[in-house]
């Protein structure tokens, strides 16, 4: 391990737990953060707490706020993005374990949002409560926060609010590394029979030069640091059409990495598939980024 030796005491270990409340659940179509929540703690002692409302730059769907009660009036003088993700960085150690449920989700929004403000992406190991449940309790049929959180019996309030989900999950975390240490291995090597390899943040633009070319990955480079527009040819619905786009960020999602650009064609941001691009050509035209556009 890069930050922590494996044979670390799981009772030594920083863990930071976090939850995003979001606009939905999809960042390539657009949905934002708008809530972090975190807990701070050194094995199981809670030592700091994190929580912040995020104004989406964008109205919150009905179905959203019916999930987690906030909506637009209640985001309207929070703060933006930009102004919370650098704090929240701050609140993360460097050698901590960052702790989620159901990491997929929240990683896709995390490393989405650091695309966005040009930050890189976080050294930490990231452990996934889901499944180590699923790995620890194979019995039970459901390992869904609000399921576990009943089967437990998790007292905490604010049910789908970024801290109190967070507050669940460290309450959560914490039975997993008793019933780990039970089993008779008290280190993060024995949390890891369990979970298996840590989830990492994805270096997009290294995965880019490996799975496409490095010319390619020069060219989104160059094209996003100094904001020039990029002229390209796009295969969608089995046609191919030119497009000229205004690069703001790349996103790893699986296996495929995807550009999230402003489409003058169609007036709006869109997302393209970097292997659905046919040709790519830097223009001279400078754009200035349009953060509501986000």
């Amino acid at each position: 391990m890069s930050y922590f030796k494996s044979q670390e005491k799981l009772e030594d270990i920083t863990f930071v737990i976090f939850d995003f409340e979001t606009t939905g659940l999809f960042p390539l179509q657009g949905d934002k953060i708008c809530e972090i929540g975190a807990v701070k703690t050194i094995g199981m002692k809670t030592v700091d707490q994190f929580g912040q409302l995020i104004n989406p730059l964008r109205p919150i769907p009905r179905e959203a706020s019916q999930f987690n009660g906030i909506t637009d009036a209640v985001v309207q003088k929070a703060p933006v993005l930009e102004q919370v993700l650098p704090r929240f960085l701050n609140f993360i150690d460097p050698d901590a374990v960052l702790v989620a449920h159901n990491v997929p989700v929240d990683l896709s929004f995390f490393t989405a949002a650091l695309q966005e403000l040009e930050l890189k992406p976080l050294k930490n190991p990231i452990i996934d409560t889901l499944h180590l449940s699923r790995k620890l309790y194979p019995h039970y049929r459901h390992h869904n926060l609000d399921e576990l959180r009943h089967r437990f019996r998790l007292g905490y309030s604010g049910v789908h609010r970024g801290l109190g989900d967070a507050l669940a999950t460290r309450d959560l975390l914490w039975i997993l590394l008793d019933d780990i240490m039970d089993l008779g291995d008290d280190t993060f090597q024995g949390l890891l029979k369990f979970h298996g390899v840590p989830y990492r943040f994805p270096k997009v633009k290294e995965t880019v030069a490996h799975l496409y070319t490095s010319e390619l990955a020069e060219k989104l480079e160059i094209a996003m640091s100094d904001h020039k527009a990029l002229l390209l040819e796009y295969i969608s619905l089995n046609h191919a059409s030119s497009r000229l786009v205004n690069p703001y960020f790349l996103l790893q999602i699986g296996k495929h990495c995807y550009l999230r650009a402003f489409c003058h064609l169609r007036g709006k941001m869109s997302t393209f598939r970097l292997d659905r691009i046919l040709k790519m050509e830097l223009t001279d035209v400078i754009f200035a980024k349009d953060l509501s556009l986000y």
